[in-house]
């Protein structure tokens, strides 16, 4: 994951995984979801990577999200991602 600096050095732990963000994106189908997160040690300098769900989901579960931060694509340098989260980047 190409990880990026942000603005921010909050998160939420979910596991071993530092959450800064999450959005969901509705596409015809279902909701696109996008999952900005890192591990703590770069998470806790502010640091984080962006994947985009592979699949298309109809609702937002703790799974989804996970699935999506396990083997999503790896969005962090596009300008979809700087849009969606632009709060961060």
């Amino acid at each position: 994951m190409n990880s990026i600096q942000s603005k921010s050095k909050a998160f939420v732990r979910s596991g071993r995984k530092c959450i800064a963000q999450i959005a969901a994106v509705a596409e015809p189908g279902g909701f696109r979801i996008y999952v900005a997160w890192e591990w703590e040690d770069m998470a806790s300098k502010g640091i984080f990577g962006v994947t985009r769900s592979n699949d298309l989901y109809l609702e937002i579960t703790p799974e989804a999200i996970e699935d999506t931060a396990n083997t999503g694509w790896d969005y962090s340098e596009s300008p979809e991602a700087k849009k969606i989260f632009s709060n961060l980047f």
